[in-house]
């Protein structure tokens, strides 16, 4: 397998644990820190269009 290949697996699960966590805690903090600690990112890996806390917005059906 690829270099890149095992590197964006990586990524995914770093991701889909973040998923998983705002699914599991809806009422918990789902704050950009919290999040980016749960998947050891930097919080500005958060700031795009599908973000987690959009993902989180949407899950708790509160955006406008």
């Amino acid at each position: 397998m690829p270099a890149h290949a095992d590197a964006t697996t990586a990524y995914t699960k770093r991701f889909d644990a973040v998923l998983a966590h705002i699914d599991a805690n809806l009422e918990g903090d789902l704050s950009v820190d919290a999040l980016s600690r749960i998947a050891n990112f930097s919080k500005f890996h958060f700031f795009i269009d599908s973000s987690p806390p959009m993902w989180a917005c949407q899950s708790r059906a509160t955006c406008n």
